[in-house]
C-alpha cells in the first residue's frame, strides 16, 4: 500500500518505449491530461474491507470484457487484477448489467471500484471520483437493420433519440442542431422505438450499441463523431482508485513496450 500512496504523491507520464507510433503518444498525453477528478486533491483514504479490493465490471461482452464460462476476461479484468496485485489483496470481482445498478452497489458500500465502459460525462457518476481514462471510443447511431447512417448531414427533419450517459457529448455530433431529438433514460424503451420507427435513430455509446445489435438492429460509428473517455469510478478519492490508476499507467507502459 505504501507504493500506493507513494505515486498518488509523485504521478508521472508513463514511459514511451523507442519506435511508439504517433497515435500511442496521442493517448499517453491524453490519459495524463485526463486526470480524474477527485484523485489529484487531498490525499487518499483507506476504504472497502481489509485485505480485499470488490471491482465491478459492467458487462461489455467484447475486448473490454467478456465472459468465458465463470472466469471475465479482457481489458477491465485485467486493470482490476493489476490493481489488486499493487495493493498486494485478493480481488473480488461482480459482474452489473448497467452502469446504475453497478453505481448502486458502489454507493451501498458493496463494492469499492466500477469498471464497464463508463463515460466520464455520464450522469450516473456525477459526484463520484474517475480515474484516468484508459479506452476511448466514438458514438454510435443505433439503426435499422440494413440502414448504415454514419453521420448527420443529410438527416434534418429526422428524428433522434439520444440515451442518457451520452446525451452531454452527443450535443458536438456534427449537424445535430438541424435533428429533432428526444432524450431517453431507458437504453431498451430507445431500441423498440427504432424497431418500430418511432424515431429514425439511436444515439448510444460503444456497449450499449453493441449490446443492442440483433436481427432487427444494427450498431453504425458516427462519422467523424466527438469521443467518449472510459474512466473507473470509485465513491472517493480512496486508495484503491489510485491503484487503479497505477494499474492504467502500467497497462499503457505494456501497449507501449509492444510497438
Amino acid at each position: 500500500m505504501d507504493k500506493v500512496k507513494e505515486f498518488v504523491s509523485n504521478h508521472k507520464l508513463p514511459v514511451i518505449a523507442g519506435g511508439v507510433g504517433l497515435l500511442f503518444v496521442i493517448i499517453i498525453l491524453l490519459a495524463v491530461a485526463g486526470a480524474s477528478r477527485g484523485s489529484r486533491g487531498a490525499a487518499p483514504v483507506n476504504s472497502g474491507v481489509e485485505g480485499l479490493l470488490r471491482v465491478g465490471i459492467v458487462v461489455g461482452n467484447d475486448r473490454y470484457a467478456s465472459k468465458d464460462g465463470e472466469a471475465v476476461t479482457g481489458i477491465e479484468p485485467d486493470l482490476a487484477k493489476r490493481a489488486a496485485d499493487i495493493e498486494g489483496v485478493t480481488l473480488d470481482t461482480t459482474m452489473y448489467a448497467t452502469v446504475e445498478t453497478a453505481v448502486s452497489a458502489l454507493q451501498s458500500g458493496s463494492i469499492d471500484v466500477i469498471l464497464g465502459r463508463i463515460s466520464s460525462a455520464d450522469p450516473a457518476v456525477t459526484g463520484l471520483a474517475l480515474s484516468d481514462p484508459y479506452g476511448w471510443s466514438g458514438l454510435y447511431f443505433l439503426a435499422p437493420r440494413n440502414d448504415f447512417t454514419d453521420n448527420l448531414a443529410q438527416m434534418g427533419g429526422k428524428t433522434l433519440g439520444i440515451l442518457a450517459p451520452v446525451a452531454e457529448t452527443a450535443k458536438t455530433i456534427p449537424y445535430i442542431e438541424a435533428i429533432i431529438s428526444t432524450p431517453y433514460t431507458d437504453l431498451t424503451l430507445l431500441a423498440q422505438d427504432v424497431i418500430q420507427g418511432n424515431i429514425d435513430l439511436g444515439v448510444v455509446g460503444e456497449r450499449d450499441a453493441l449490446a443492442m445489435v440483433s436481427e432487427h438492429l444494427q450498431a453504425q460509428e458516427i462519422l467523424n463523431g466527438p469521443q467518449e473517455r472510459y474512466v473507473a469510478v470509485a465513491p472517493g478519492n480512496t486508495l484503491h482508485l489510485a491503484a487503479v490508476n497505477m494499474a492504467i499507467s502500467q497497462w499503457f507502459d505494456d501497449r507501449a513496450a509492444e510497438e
